[in-house]
């Protein structure tokens, strides 16, 4: 079997696992597995500062994976969660930590990736790193994605999974927040693990 076959056998496996996520009922319980499936990462934020998740330790973080010239989901997640962040006190948004990690490292500078969290809310923070390095994140993560051409060379669009990781003060995951999932859902997710 040729490593080209085999690729393709594992992009297609994380391709299903990931609409397997986002289909998912948003009321399920997280299964067992997913308070473990956590690994520690280390990507770079705007300012070129290396950001592991292992920092947030003890707080409550959001992830979502998506790229700046998304037409619809990314758009719609984040303005979710900007929505969600509104719904809290303060001192309840000062220990949750939204990430928008780009899968599109060749198109989204830190600086550009920056301006567009920003757009939405000044808490989400911004992630980027090598193609190889965002590909061992999202992969950890089950978020399949690949590119679909367009006009030309630098004009493709990425297919990806849509789901937010609610990540607990403990590193674990507290729930898989989908996009059925409505902004005023979302902040009692995010209530619910600052109480934990």
């Amino acid at each position: 079997m040729g490593k080209r076959t085999v690729l393709i056998g594992v992009v297609v496996a994380c391709m299903l696992i990931g609409l397997w996520l986002s289909l998912r009922v948003s009321d399920t319980p997280v299964p067992a597995q997913y308070p473990d499936l956590i690994r520690d990462f280390s990507l770079t934020d705007a300012a070129g500062k290396s950001v592991r998740l292992s920092d947030y330790r003890g707080q409550v973080a959001l992830l979502y994976f998506g790229y700046t010239h998304c037409p619809d989901v990314c758009i719609a997640a984040l303005s979710k969660i900007a929505r969600a962040l509104n719904h809290l006190p303060a001192t309840q948004q000062a220990e949750v930590h939204p990430f928008f990690i780009s899968l599109d490292p060749e198109r989204d500078t830190p600086e550009k990736l920056a301006a567009y969290a920003r757009g939405f809310h000044p808490r989400i923070i911004s992630l980027t790193g090598s193609t190889e390095q965002v590909n061992q994140v999202a992969a950890t993560f089950f978020i399949a994605h690949h590119k679909v051409p367009g006009e030309n060379a630098a004009a493709y669009d990425l297919d990806h999974s849509s789901v937010t990781y609610l990540i607990s003060r403990a590193g674990g995951v507290h729930r898989l927040v989908h996009q059925s999932d409505s902004a005023e859902q979302l902040a009692t997710y995010i209530q619910q693990a600052l109480q934990h």
